[in-house]
């Protein structure tokens, strides 16, 4: 059965009340959702005359010259890369390592891992791994699937010290057993919420929750999420501290979004503030898909490593045990939404022979997709879904 989802929390620089008032700082890269809505499929995402990449000032140490390099995309084209028994107590590393680049390979057309993988990457850039450790040891981004990912960086030529494996919190990250780490000199992982990391002032996503709903329903709301402040800050990680990102999805079903996969991944990683997203009636749509078409998203996020080794098809995204299934997959595209697309696919394949009723018919389902369709995001129609299936042997 469908359970409460935890409560995630506000992570990041600023209290519920937005900035510090004290210093004067107001976020000045605003995207409401009218002028948001004004503004996609436009061309450059510009603020005030400023192209979006103006949006996001690099550290130090992150050389701006890759973002002008463009990555490809293939829409619509998923690629499932399967083997039965790589989700058995001990998961093989080789195994791991060989269906990701099987499905790198598949889908790009290149004549071999390392050739794929520098179509996403140059060496000059700094790679964040977006895992997902919400949901901790049970149904988490598996170490094996970003070694696998590190790997193929190397191959590109990314220095270790030019990857971070990172979430929205530290806590998860250390209860999934990922090693935080944060000094210099070798493969760094983190969170948001770690010391001298937090949200970037000047990038954020804009909703006034509070239209949604009726008058007697808004104090309550107030009190309990934080929804009087109307923004979602970028993680100064996405903006800041990397130039690519490879995303590190798990599969699950979800009691409030329906499903979650690439796309919540990516939206709800990237912004604080989310947890005003969740109550009935809003249930995280349409503010993912608008999160997922804001133009640095598009651009920073090349490639999507949907981990699905395992899948919990039911009572998500807290773990129930009876309710994961090893399904030995991983799903490699581009595209988020068609990733999510065959995920929803896999969960209804997956929860029809157990009586389960389809996640369109259930009080949550995953409207997020459509509307990421609306928006132009990725290709959501199956129909037009270039769906891959491939197997490796071992």
């Amino acid at each position: 059965m469908r359970q409460p989802c935890p409560r995630d929390g506000w992570s990041g620089s600023f209290g519920p009340r937005g900035p510090d008032r004290a210093t004067g700082v107001r976020p000045a890269a605003a995207l409401t959702r009218r002028s948001f809505l004004q503004r996609v499929g436009l061309g450059a995402f510009a603020i005030g005359g400023a192209s979006w990449l103006d949006l996001a000032p690099q550290s130090s140490a992150a050389p701006t010259d890759s973002l002008a390099r463009t990555a490809p995309a293939y829409p619509g084209r998923v690629v499932e890369v399967a083997n039965a028994s790589v989700a058995s107590a001990e998961v093989q590393q080789d195994l791991v390592t060989r269906m990701l680049e099987r499905g790198l390979i598949e889908l790009t057309g290149a004549r071999d891992a390392a050739t794929a993988w520098s179509l996403f990457v140059a060496p000059t850039d700094i790679v964040g791994i977006k895992v997902n450790t919400l949901s901790g040891p049970g149904c988490s981004t598996r170490r094996e699937v970003v070694q696998a990912i590190v790997a193929g960086l190397r191959a590109a030529g990314v220095k270790d010290e030019n990857i971070i494996i990172w979430d929205r919190f530290e806590s998860h990250l250390r209860r999934t057993r990922y090693q935080v780490q944060q000094r210099p000199g070798g493969i760094r992982c983190y969170a948001t919420d770690s010391v001298g990391v937090g949200n970037d002032s000047d990038v954020f996503y804009q909703a006034n929750v509070l239209e949604w709903f009726p008058e007697h329903l808004k104090r309550d709301l107030q009190s309990q999420f934080a929804a009087s402040y109307n923004n979602s800050h970028f993680s100064a990680i996405f903006t800041r501290h990397i130039t690519k990102q490879i995303n590190v999805p798990v599969l699950k079903d979800h009691n409030i979004a329906g499903m979650t996969l690439a796309l919540k991944n990516l939206a709800f990683g990237i912004c604080g503030n989310t947890e005003r997203f969740h109550p009935t009636p809003i249930n995280c749509d349409p503010m993912i898909a608008e999160v997922c078409a804001h133009p640095l998203v598009r651009a920073r996020n090349v490639l999507n490593v949907a981990d699905c080794l395992t899948v919990l098809y039911e009572g998500g995204p807290i773990v129930d045990p009876q309710y994961v299934l090893p399904y030995g997959a991983l799903l490699v595209g581009t595209d988020p939404v068609a990733v999510d697309r065959i995920g929803l696919e896999i969960l209804e394949r997956i929860r029809t022979p157990k009586g389960l009723p389809s996640l369109w018919k259930t009080t949550t389902p995953p409207k997020y997709l459509q509307s990421a369709g609306r928006l132009k995001v990725g290709v959501e129609s199956l129909d037009l879904v270039e769906h891959r299936k491939v197997g490796v042997t071992g």
